[in-house]
């Protein structure tokens, strides 16, 4: 007779496999363990702890890179269009532990002249939020992967709302496919769950080619769901619910829920009362919300806001190099920004495009085109204030050596004088990381996942709140008034 376990040993058998994984991950050589040909790696303690990575896209915004003779020619020390940030104190190592070498790399000139028109301040946001207890404002945060799931961006909520006031975390999917970590959120099409990797089609102007649409027409998120029967019949009934995983932040309460979605799709706000188009007023305060729909149409996302304060949208595309808007239909993000009165738009770009970079022509061809979308976003928003964040510091991994890739000092200083020349506000991440070899030593104080490129839940944090005081500390300044449109 086979002798039957009890919950009491399964119980411990489970916690013991864990306990051995665990101590695996603490044990483990950071740099791997080879065998012969083959090398063996395990995650650490933070990355299983923490958000998991994502992999760059090849092709970010099906960027075409020719390989030029001209290699790039520096690595120049970023230019502060601000007081840089301090560098991150790295933790001492035993003597006996060598230290990674870096390869040596010329340097590229840049010219700086027009260094000197760069704005310093938020002049349409900072008016805005003079009016902000009767007049709700907007700040929509687009950028790649290193936002995706409310990272970085959760931070930069977080502190605007203690400061200026409002709450809830903007525009969410109908389907979320990566999970957030500020909101809870089901999707129910005929009564059937939908998980992360099933749900509505979606169309997409980032990503595979295969997502993209003819009429462009994707909403303010850059994405949007289909409801009708491809998936399964009767999935043109949805039940959408959403709440916050926490109920002491300033983003967990809301008290205003707004539906993007085409005319053919009935909205229903459970405990709501419609006060216009798309816009419901809940009876009171709260951190939980559940929608139905029911139709054919398109969904372009539904937001949590207030009717005060400001509300911060995040808008993640990953593999995105920030180059897609102008593949965008103008008429619905300018309606969007019109409608949510949005005085803040940050744009997030330039690491998916460090890996493929290998000349000065590659990274003046990006700055051009991120130059024209620029300028396409600003037309649509002309009374909103711009922020170009740089990509962070990334390492190199061809070689032997470990080192910063020679590609992001290129891009973040051209970046800079890029934003300068167009009057965007610039934050050089890299620089505010602490410069080359920042990942690193973010890496030591398990800030940075093992890839070298991407933040753990505490580096996104640290990143997000380097940000956000950066961001506060430029609305304090000057005279706070809207400079004349010069549009």
């Amino acid at each position: 007779m086979k002798k039957k376990h009890t919950a009491l040993t399964i119980s411990l058998i489970i916690f013991a496999c864990l306990a051995v994984l665990a101590l695996l991950c603490w044990l483990w050589p950071a740099s791997g363990v080879r065998v012969g040909n083959l090398e063996l790696k395990w995650p650490t303690l933070s990355e299983v702890l923490g958000t998991p990575n994502d992999t760059l896209v090849a092709d970010a915004d099906t960027l075409e890179i020719d390989l030029l003779s001209d290699t790039i020619e520096s690595v120049p020390a970023p230019i502060a269009l601000s007081e840089p940030q301090p560098e991150p104190e790295l933790e001492q190592k035993p003597e006996s532990e060598p230290k990674p070498q870096r390869a040596e790399q010329p340097t590229i000139t840049i010219d700086t002249t027009d260094f000197e028109k760069s704005v310093t301040s938020l002049n349409y946001l900072a008016a805005a939020l003079q009016q902000a207890d009767s007049v709700p404002v907007r700040v929509v945060y687009y950028g790649d992967s290193q936002i995706e799931g409310d990272r970085m961006t959760m931070s930069v909520r977080r502190a605007l709302q203690k400061a200026y006031g409002g709450g809830g975390v903007g525009l969410l999917p109908l389907h979320q496919t990566v999970s957030s970590r500020t909101v809870i959120q089901t999707l129910k099409l005929s009564d059937i769950a939908q998980s992360t990797g099933s749900g509505p089609r979606r169309y997409m102007a980032f990503g595979p080619k295969s997502a993209r649409r003819d009429s462009k027409v994707y909403g303010p998120m850059a994405q949007c769901a289909v409801m009708d029967d491809s998936l399964q019949h009767g999935s043109e009934r949805a039940l959408w619910t959403a709440y916050a995983q926490k109920k002491k932040n300033t983003e967990s309460y809301f008290n205003r829920v707004r539906v993007l979605a085409a005319p053919t799709i009935a909205v229903s706000v459970h405990n709501a009362q419609k006060i216009g188009a798309g816009l419901y007023a809940l009876k009171d305060s709260s951190t939980a919300v559940t929608v139905s729909l029911n139709g054919k149409g398109d969904v372009y996302g539904i937001c949590l806001e207030t009717n005060h304060g400001i509300t911060v949208d995040n808008v993640p595309m990953r593999g995105c190099a920030g180059t897609i808007f102008t593949s965008i239909n103008p008429k619905e993000l300018r309606d969007y920004y019109r409608l949510t009165n949005t005085r803040l738009i940050i744009l997030q770009y330039g690491g998916n495009v460090v890996p493929y970079t290998k000349t000065t022509k590659q990274v003046n061809s990006y700055i051009e085109r991120v130059r024209a979308q620029i300028r396409f976003l600003k037309k649509l928003a002309p009374e909103t204030d711009f922020v170009f964040v740089g990509p962070s510091d990334m390492v190199d991994k061809s070689g032997t050596d470990v080192h910063t890739h020679p590609a992001v000092p290129a891009i973040d200083a051209s970046l800079a004088k890029m934003c300068a020349e167009e009057g965007v506000l610039y934050y050089s991440l890299f620089h505010a990381m602490g410069g080359s070899g920042a990942m690193q030593a973010w890496k030591t104080r398990g800030w940075a996942g093992s890839d070298l490129v991407h933040f753990t839940r505490q580096g996104a944090d640290k990143a997000g709140d380097m940000l956000a005081l950066w961001l506060i500390d430029r609305l304090k300044m000057d005279d706070q008034q809207p400079p004349a449109n010069d549009q």
